[in-house]
């Protein structure tokens, strides 16, 4: 299925299933730039799984310098239980109760090893031959 914008996706979906991946911050602010990479590559990851239903990404969280330690998220939503298990495995993402209006949530950490992780993957897999190098840079 093809990626829905957030708005679309939650009008047509009010009950959902979340996987929330959390971009660790450690000593500075996120690089918007970086954030958007990662959602590309997660995009990249879903479009893996043969998903059947709709889906949705979100940025959440401030990726400016005001706000030097909150650490953004990656909002995956899914129509479809199933899809959703399907991401929540290949990351191992585990579950959480703490994103109120979904059907279930899980979340798991987006650091540099696990984007390298992902991007071999699929580099592996033969489904992208031109990884972002930006991923391995230290930010």
């Amino acid at each position: 299925m093809p990626e829905l914008t957030w708005s679309t996706f939650v009008d047509k979906h009010p009950i959902a299933h979340l996987v929330a991946a959390i971009i660790p911050v450690n000593r500075g602010p996120v690089v918007p730039s970086h954030v958007q990479e990662l959602r590309q590559l997660v995009g990249r990851l879903i479009g893996r799984f043969n998903i059947a239903g709709d889906f949705a990404l979100k940025v959440v969280g401030e990726t400016h310098v005001p706000a030097l330690y909150v650490s953004p998220e990656i909002h995956v939503a899914f129509e479809r239980r199933q899809d959703a298990d399907k991401l929540a495995e290949g990351v191992k993402a585990g579950r959480v109760s703490e994103y109120a209006g979904w059907a279930s949530q899980r979340q798991f950490y987006l650091d540099p090893l696990a984007a390298l992780e992902i991007a071999a993957a699929l580099v592996n897999a033969g489904v992208w031959d031109d990884p972002v190098t930006a991923l391995s840079k230290r930010r």
